[in-house]
């Protein structure tokens, strides 16, 4: 595609895409990474009709002609030196999951509707209260996340959260915890989020993880020499990547280190009436340019993954929630 120029002169945004010069509104004006070295421009003509544009990040220039650079970061500085830019935001699916163990894996016997709070599984084994229930359909490219309220009646089981898709009968179901209190000091054990060790692998999509919660509930005070309310940790807890190969992306053995790491890291006692909880809570951000400035970005078969490699069965609970976007490849 054709170069071209983006600037701000006489109080107007103005847009030269070779057909002449367009003045638009100065609030009409989206800016989107792409992530595949472009950039997509869209943009209120001085008529009122909107245009789309998608340029390769050279291809974006000023009023000089003079190309802002080959990185998004190099547009949107270049861009800037005249004028304010919005960044459009994402506006794909956004993702809120908790990392989980797979203690057992079915389907769907019977097909499930909108709305619906209970479903029929082909076997109903594990599927005890509380457990965390994963329904996915790689053909709809559709997955949801529930937990299970009571008992079973036969294979038929109660859903928190009512359906938000029509799922056919064959629907994957996964049955799992997503409490860490185990104890991994033997056999480490490991909760991911996609869980795609398992088969089949999952829905074929791609999500940035954002960033990530931790939240562990103790029985009495956290200080920062434990983790929890229990001793240090011997080999701690790492979380990883898996994208073909492994990346261990960090090791804390204690809550001064998990809040070396974090934006925040914030202490609950019992003792406060407006809290009624020993524990913690912690944030650790990946995307944005004030954080660390990139997200995780898993491909189908991927995982962000946590290894317990200590016994942390003393914690009443220790939980991690993956918050992020469904990837626009489009």
């Amino acid at each position: 595609m054709a170069n071209i120029k983006l600037y701000y002169r006489n109080g107007f945004y103005c847009i030269d895409n070779g057909d002449g010069v367009k003045y638009i509104d100065p609030v009409r004006l989206d800016l989107k990474d792409l992530n595949d070295g472009r950039v997509r421009i869209i943009y209120d003509t001085i008529r009122g009709a909107t245009v789309t544009a998608e340029h390769l990040y050279s291809e974006v220039q000023g009023e000089d002609g003079v190309s802002y650079g080959s990185t998004m970061e190099k547009v949107l500085e270049g861009v800037s030196r005249h004028s304010d830019v919005v960044v459009n935001d994402q506006t794909t699916d956004a993702i809120i999951a908790k990392m989980s163990r797979i203690s057992n894996q079915t389907t769907l016997s019977a097909a499930g509707s909108i709305g619906d709070r209970t479903i029929t599984l082909t076997s109903a084994t594990g599927a005890v209260d509380a457990k965390y229930i994963v329904l996915f359909h790689p053909a709809s490219e559709r997955f949801s996340t529930f937990y299970k309220v009571g008992a079973a009646v036969g294979n038929v089981i109660t859903l928190d959260t009512p359906l938000d898709f029509d799922y056919p009968a064959g629907t994957f179901v996964d049955i799992a915890d997503t409490n860490m209190n185990v104890n991994g000091s033997v056999t480490p054990q490991i909760f991911g989020l996609r869980n795609s060790t398992e088969t089949p692998e999952g829905v074929d999509i791609a999500m940035d993880v954002t960033r990530i919660l931790i939240g562990c509930k103790t029985d009495s005070a956290v200080d920062l020499a434990k983790f929890g309310d229990i001793p240090r940790l011997v080999n701690g807890l790492v979380m990883r990547k898996i994208d073909g190969k492994y990346k261990n992306l960090w090791n804390c053995k204690s809550n001064g280190e998990l809040a070396g790491i974090a934006y925040d890291f914030t202490v609950y006692q019992a003792t406060n009436p407006t809290q009624g909880q020993d524990g913690f809570m912690m944030r650790l951000t990946f995307a944005s340019q004030g954080k660390m400035g990139v997200a995780i970005r898993l491909e189908q078969g991927e995982d962000l993954q946590v290894i317990v490699q200590d016994d942390l069965t003393l914690l009443d609970r220790l939980t991690i929630v993956a918050e992020g976007h469904i990837v626009d490849k489009s």
